[in-house]
């Protein structure tokens, strides 16, 4: 490979004679050479040197340039573009990448990539939003693939691919089986399934036995022992739950909230026993609807058990 140094020293080799015998003949002082007669070939090579390095500086820009770069800084929109050259590359509003099938990269303008669409970064998206995993533009549109998933609305929040019928939605309200993008969309220990998008996870455990407020762990909310039965020896029998405000909200998904004494509390409500987060549990109907309770008798129980009648209420077993 013939490097910048020897192209100067073989351009000089055919050009300093010329320049001597120019000079010694005595030239018009319009055509005469800015090189003294007696120049050294070397001084020469330099002068030139400086003058190449000078003309590639002002064709890269003031800062110089990348190695191999063939185009200049700052391309207009649809214009060949050089990515080493970074922010630089295009002319404001615009981004260089070599997107759809291309080799060569090209200025896209800003949010020109439309759902779907290759992406890297979320100002290339018209939706605002690139999931750099997929490398695709979210959707802002009711339509979406679960692989890529939805853009947040600027009034509405933030928005899940729902697998089920590929459609998006709103983020739940955290409990059990509500949609949800991240972890923090769930309420503690529940987990957002990346699969399903939706909160799960061991929330049982949540209802394990207890007989005070002390034994129990909160899932969400202020954790609280729901007294369910009492035995012969009189210790209280209850579940750990969380409790609530009397109304409609308040409460986990798959849980509702009724009037307790000395509190209000979440309740699960129930078909059948078998839908009740504890065996010792029956589903009966207290008057405002069915919900996982101290039995009264066995037909209130899963299949197979007793109700064993106790001081207050019963427990399954």
């Amino acid at each position: 490979m013939i490097t910048r140094t020897q192209s100067v020293s073989a351009y000089v080799s055919l050009i300093a004679p010329h320049l001597r015998r120019r000079t010694l003949e005595g030239p018009s002082s319009r055509d005469r050479p800015r090189i003294r007669a007696g120049t050294s070939k070397g001084a020469i090579e330099m002068r030139i040197l400086v003058v190449w390095t000078t003309m590639a500086a002002l064709t890269l820009g003031c800062n110089g340039g990348p190695d191999n770069c063939a185009y200049a800084p700052a391309q207009g929109p649809a214009e060949p573009c050089c990515t080493s050259w970074g922010a630089d590359a295009c002319g404001a509003g615009f981004f260089c990448a070599a997107f759809d099938g291309r080799t060569i990269a090209t200025c896209y303008a800003n949010g020109s990539r439309l759902d779907g669409q290759t992406c890297t970064a979320d100002d290339q998206c018209g939706s605002m939003s690139c999931n750099t995993a997929a490398g695709a533009c979210r959707t802002l549109g009711s339509t979406c693939d679960p692989r890529v998933g939805c853009a947040s609305r600027p009034i509405g929040g933030i928005y899940v691919c729902d697998p089920v019928d590929a459609t998006c939605r709103p983020v739940g309200n955290g409990g059990r089986d509500a949609l949800c993008s991240t972890d923090t969309d769930c309420r503690s220990p529940l987990l957002c399934d990346s699969a399903s998008q939706r909160c799960t996870g061991e929330i049982e455990n949540a209802f394990r036995v207890c007989s005070t407020d002390s034994d129990c762990t909160a899932f969400e909310g202020t954790p609280v022992c729901r007294l369910y039965a009492r035995d012969t020896s009189g210790a209280f029998r209850g579940y750990c739950t969380t409790r609530c405000d009397a109304g409609p909200t308040g409460c986990p998904e798959g849980t509702r909230c009724v009037g307790s004494d000395p509190y209000d509390a979440c309740v699960v409500p129930c078909s059948t026993a078998e839908d009740c987060p504890l065996p010792q549990l029956g589903c009966v109907d207290r008057g405002d609807g069915y919900r996982c309770q101290g039995c009264n008798e066995s037909s209130e129980c899963r299949a197979g058990q007793t109700c064993v009648e106790l001081e207050t209420n019963g427990e399954c077993r």
